[in-house]
């Protein structure tokens, strides 16, 4: 079975003109989302010295470039880490010193709540799309056992822990999720949810 990103990268390939994400009047296709997300992952090796297993925060609001940066992440063989963003400063201190984030990809909507935030070199999202052109980048190769993504919990019961899922937790569950609703290349579907919900990566 192959990773998430390994599909995503062979279907940009085979399909570079086929739309992968309508947002309002945009239509973005596979070999744009491919090539952008490539632009991300090349800054954030050679700005952030973002290396493989290093966790790296999401904190956005719904949007294209989260679709992005999280495959530039993953493919920069690190582990991402979507955070609530109707979060308090302190919540997403104790996630950023829990999980040990060595950045923060968010935007400026957010600043006053990252205001008091410690620790992860903080990345706009500006900084990203004006990084340069990805030659020559290749993606880092990722097993099905290896972490791909921390999600936490709510902390209704305590503080908010880590749930860990590997590459292969996510392939499983998106193939299993096409065989239950018999899904085809010519769907498409409305996604209503928050992007840092854990449904979103399905």
């Amino acid at each position: 079975m192959p990773t998430v990103v390994a599909s995503f990268q062979a279907t940009a390939r085979q399909h570079p003109r086929r739309a992968a994400v309508f947002w309002g009047d945009q239509t973005i296709r596979y070999a744009a989302l491919e090539h952008r997300s490539r632009r991300y992952a090349v800054h954030l090796q050679q700005a952030c010295a973002i290396q493989p297993d290093d966790r790296v925060g999401l904190l956005l609001k719904n949007c294209p470039e989260f679709i992005y940066a999280l495959y530039a992440i993953l493919q920069c063989g690190a582990i991402v880490v979507p955070i609530n963003n109707f979060l308090k400063g302190p919540e997403i201190q104790h996630i950023a010193s829990d999980c040990q984030l060595k950045c923060l990809v968010t935007a400026p909507d957010f600043d006053a709540t990252l205001a008091a935030v410690r620790g992860p070199r903080v990345v706009q999202l500006t900084e990203l799309e004006s990084a340069g052109e990805p030659v020559g980048f290749t993606a880092t190769d990722r097993a099905l056992e290896d972490t791909a993504v921390i999600i936490y919990t709510s902390g209704t019961t305590g503080k908010p822990k880590g749930a860990v899922l590997t590459h292969g937790n996510l392939a499983a569950n998106v193939a299993s999720c096409v065989h239950a609703l018999q899904e085809t290349a010519a769907d498409r579907m409305t996604l209503l949810l928050p992007m840092f919900h854990s449904f979103m990566l399905t």
